[in-house]
């Protein structure tokens, strides 16, 4: 993909966009697919959340463009037709250039990544046993990634979606392996003694959190990718488990029974510090993760005898339930969470309260991970 480039008048759009809606209208491209093409560039744009789409051309800002062959030119233009954004797509997968040009929109007006060409990493059962597959951001384009013939559970997928790490219970202990989306080879990263659970790849690819039972207890422990550097976060005798990296990789933070009645509990730790237990006010909180941007942290608790979602804002003093789910994760703009109901993958849009099943009928469904 081409570096797109943005003209005068949508830097001013971005300051705004916090303020009003900006109003899109997507035109059918040129060229035989052109029609399907916009289809999908609007199906993205609409999903993304930050734009009012109308047909109406009265004050709208204007995508258009063209598709010849497997090249997509797309563009981003005023009322008035003066280009804001223009961009070259060029190679055989044009669902790719779509997703690109949708999220190239996204950030010249909201100055936010955007999710549309971002990959998802799920487990399934739909084949009688858990295992792997990875989508893109809609759900669709659905692929199985592990054939291990047993539970295969924890995905952590990188930012650039070509790095999946993950546990398999195959063999006689629970194994962590990487895998290479692209090329399809796999490596072991840990198979200590006990168990190895709850694999989370660093945000800049280099380091793993899990949580390891070879000691007898289940501890959280950082590593390099190769094994190296190994460092406890947790004490001996706290129950521990789903580690969780901050944005800019300096924290961990984790879930934590210490053995007093109060159930998981939720501590963060940085390099060379002890851990501390977070106040949220909740009762429980296990299966935490950060936003991109640092400031909500998304985790599960227990409410009226279900499992809930809630989120702490930055600077906040409580948590705020936000429904019944599980397994939460963040999408790269930190507007979106993706999390599980159990037969469905959903995500929901905090700013908008806007849901949207992604995958159904596909098994039982858990432990979504997303790119950032």
């Amino acid at each position: 993909m081409a570096a797109a480039w943005l003209l005068g008048a949508a830097g001013a759009l971005a300051d705004d966009a916090a303020s009003a809606p900006i109003r899109l209208r997507v035109e059918p491209l040129t060229g035989s697919t052109g029609a399907s093409i916009a289809a999908l560039v609007e199906a993205d744009l609409r999903a993304s959340g930050a734009f009012l789409l109308t047909d109406n051309p009265d004050g709208a800002l204007v995508v258009g463009g063209t598709v010849t062959g497997s090249r997509l030119e797309g563009r981003l233009t005023d009322p008035r037709g003066t280009e804001l954004l223009g961009n070259i797509y060029d190679g055989p997968d044009l669902r790719r250039g779509a997703h690109e040009l949708a999220d190239d929109i996204v950030f010249a007006l909201t100055g936010q990544p955007g999710i549309a060409t971002s990959r998802l990493a799920f487990v399934s059962d739909a084949t009688g046993r858990p295992e792997i597959y990875v989508c893109e951001a809609d759900g669709r384009e659905r692929r199985r990634v592990t054939y291990d013939g047993a539970l295969a559970a924890h995905p952590s997928i990188d930012r650039t979606g070509s790095l999946l790490i993950y546990t398999s219970h195959r063999g006689v202990r629970a194994e962590v392996f990487a895998l290479d989306l692209m090329g399809g080879s796999r490596r072991q990263l840990v198979a200590a003694g006990g168990g190895n659970h709850g694999a989370a790849l660093s945000p800049d690819g280099r380091r793993l959190a899990l949580s390891m039972s070879e000691h007898g207890w289940p501890s959280i422990v950082v590593m390099d990718l190769d094994g190296s550097n190994r460092r406890l976060l947790s004490r001996p005798g706290w129950l521990t488990s789903s580690p969780a990296w901050s944005p800019d990789g300096h924290r961990v933070i984790f879930a934590c029974d210490e053995g007093d009645g109060t159930g998981p509990q939720l501590r963060e730790t940085r390099a060379g510090q002890r851990s501390r237990r977070l106040a949220l006010g909740v009762t429980s909180a296990f299966s935490p993760d950060w936003s991109p941007d640092g400031a909500r942290l998304v985790f599960v608790t227990r409410h009226r005898n279900q499992l809930w979602l809630a989120v702490r804002e930055r600077g906040a003093a409580r948590a705020r339930l936000i429904g019944p789910g599980q397994d939460p994760c963040w999408g790269a703009d930190s507007r979106h969470i993706l999390f599980s109901t159990g037969d469905r993958l959903v995500t929901l849009n905090l700013d908008t309260g806007h849901r949207r099943t992604l995958v159904e009928n596909f098994g039982r469904l858990s432990e979504p991970a997303w790119t950032k």
